[in-house]
């Protein structure tokens, strides 16, 4: 991951739409989510080696995971 360009950054940025062409943008719950998973220590590490990100069907998951990929 690029540690210049945090994921909510290249998301709000890059991603418009969902993998089925639906208008897609972040929830405050989801940027807090992803600003405490990708924040890096003074060392230029992230907080967890693994992450679960669990929540209910059709509410962005598989754009994240790429949208998170990518960035």
């Amino acid at each position: 991951m690029n540690k210049n360009i945090s994921p909510i950054t290249f998301i709000d940025r890059l991603v418009k739409k969902n993998e089925l062409g639906q208008s897609f943008k972040l929830t405050e719950d989801q940027r807090e989510i992803l600003r405490l998973a990708f924040t890096f220590d003074e060392n230029g590490r992230l907080p967890w080696d693994t992450i679960i990100y669990s929540c209910v069907k059709k509410s962005g998951k598989t754009t994240i995971n790429g949208a998170v990929t990518l960035a």
